[in-house]
């Protein structure tokens, strides 16, 4: 209640209180991590989320907001690590499978690209994949020879994407006056 009224010193208290009566509250450190982190951040903040997920491992947005946490802090290996187990237990979180897309096209590291792929499909299983994103599933089908895949995905893109992009997708049996009418 002290947090969500931003009253964040009392909010802290209360939370350390609760943390001193009860060192094995999962809820309780959770609290104090998030008041802490609404004061002063995830840097401040990490060891409290880092406690709660000792006490609630099969927390999936905990996992997420230690990934978030250890990403602020520069520690992008473990960021991963954190969110590729929030995924684990919860397949369907988008917030967290859009920052491992992300992370894993910054860090560019072997065995990566497969990982995009998946974590590409799985955000489409979703409903939440961008116009961007899609050309870029069409571009991974069409590297792996799916080519009927990645057709239905650059059509996709095509019927998605301002502007005179899609001219270039294969479009192979829409007419090319077709093409240029959706674009006026």
């Amino acid at each position: 209640e002290h947090r969500e009224n931003e009253r964040l010193d009392e909010a802290i208290i209360a939370a350390r209180r609760a943390t001193s009566i009860d060192p094995d509250n999962a809820n309780s450190w959770w609290q104090l991590a998030l008041a802490v982190h609404d004061k002063d951040g995830y840097g401040t903040a990490f060891p409290h989320f880092k406690k709660t997920m000792e006490l609630a491992p099969s927390y999936a947005y905990g996992w997420h907001r230690l990934g978030l946490a250890y990403k602020k802090t520069g520690q992008t290996e473990e960021a991963v690590n954190c969110w590729e187990r929030a995924t684990e237990i919860d397949p369907e979180r988008v917030d967290t499978l859009k920052l491992l897309l992300s992370t894993y096209r910054e860090r560019e590291k072997a065995g990566d690209e497969e990982k995009v792929f998946d974590v590409l499909k799985r955000i489409d299983a979703q409903g939440e994949l961008a116009t961007a994103e899609v050309n870029q599933l069409g571009i991974e089908y069409h590297k792996r020879k799916d080519y009927y895949k990645s057709i239905i995905y650059f059509r996709r893109y095509a019927a998605e994407a301002p502007g005179p992009v899609g001219l270039n997708l294969p479009l192979f049996d829409v007419p090319l006056s077709q093409r240029i009418m959706r674009l006026s």
